[in-house]
């Protein structure tokens, strides 16, 4: 698949239905879901990682708890979920502070205004 938008390091809260993982990652067309921990990892094992996540053109969802200050200045892109609602935490993209239903986001609202 060819994809128009930017790449993204994508972190997202933990405690995630599946149901919503599983819209999340068919809307924001990611292309690996990984916890906290494995992302931790494969940078401990390459400290550029995230360069050839971007390289790539990849898009990488990172589950984990928000609360942990651990590698956070690596996500492009901090969303929290709950109860049908996606807010944008953090935005390398855009402006952050948007919230929508998780039926509305898409991958182009965030990259693109926010629309």
């Amino acid at each position: 698949m060819i994809k128009f938008s930017p790449p993204a390091i994508i972190f997202i809260n933990n405690d995630l239905s599946d149901q919503t993982l599983s819209v999340l990652k068919s809307q924001l067309f990611i292309d690996e879901a990984i916890d906290g921990y494995e992302f931790d990892q494969r940078l401990a094992t390459n400290i550029n990682y995230p360069t050839t996540v971007h390289l790539n053109n990849l898009r990488v969802l990172v589950i984990r708890n928000l609360r942990s200050q651990t590698n956070n200045n690596l996500a492009d892109i901090v969303l929290f979920a709950k109860s049908g609602m996606v807010s944008l935490l953090k935005n390398s993209f855009g402006p952050p502070g948007v919230t929508l239903s998780i039926d509305k986001l898409y991958y182009t609202n965030i990259i693109y205004n926010n629309k």
